[in-house]
C-alpha cells in the first residue's frame, strides 16, 4: 500500500489514491486477517469516506486481535455518528487500558471532557412537544379572538352614546 510511490507517479486524483489505498488495505487482509495495524488503517481510510459502519467494524476487530488504540478510534467514530453514552464509553475503556499500561492518557481524557452530548431530543419526544406547543398556541389564540371580540363589543357600545 504504497501512497508515497502513488502520489509521486502523478496518476490520478487523491480521491483514486483513497480508493487505491482500500483496496490495497482489503487485499492484505485476505492473506493476513488478523493484522491489526491493517484493519485499523482500513478503518482509517473508510472514515475518509464516510463509511463509518464499516470503519466501526474494522477497528472493533483489530481491538479483538490486540490493537488498544482502536478503541480511540471506535470512540471518535462513534462520537461523529452522535451515539455519545457509546462513544464515552469507549474513551472511559481506553483511558483505563493506557493507565494500566502505563502509558500516557491526558489526551483521552481532554477527549472524554470535550464530547458534547447531542442537544436535539428524539424524533419521538420532538412530535410530542409540537402537539404541546401547537395545543398552546391554539389556546392562546382563541384567547386572542375571545379578547378582540370584546374589546370591539365594548368600543362599539361606548361608541354608540
Amino acid at each position: 500500500c504504497d501512497l508515497v510511490a502513488s502520489r509521486s507517479e502523478g496518476s490520478g486524483s487523491s480521491g483514486d489514491m483513497v480508493l487505491g489505498a482500500k483496496r490495497c488495505w482489503e487485499t492484505g487482509l485476505l492473506f493476513f486477517p488478523d493484522n491489526t495495524v491493517m484493519r485499523n488503517e482500513l478503518g482509517n481510510l473508510l472514515v475518509q469516506l464516510g463509511d463509518f459502519g464499516r470503519a466501526l467494524e474494522e477497528y472493533d476487530a483489530a481491538r479483538k486481535f490486540g490493537m488498544k488504540i482502536a478503541e480511540l478510534n471506535m470512540a471518535i467514530v462513534l462520537e461523529l455518528e452522535g451515539r455519545t453514552a457509546e462513544s464515552v464509553a469507549r474513551y472511559e475503556n481506553t483511558l483505563q487500558a493506557m493507565k494500566a499500561a502505563g502509558l500516557p492518557h491526558r489526551h483521552i481524557s481532554i477527549k472524554m471532557a470535550t464530547v458534547l452530548p447531542r442537544v436535539l431530543p428524539s424524533v419521538a419526544e420532538l412530535g410530542r412537544l409540537r402537539h404541546r406547543v401547537n395545543a398552546r398556541l391554539d389556546e392562546v389564540s382563541h384567547s386572542l379572538t375571545s379578547l378582540n371580540h370584546s374589546v370591539t363589543q365594548s368600543l362599539s357600545g361606548s361608541l354608540s352614546y
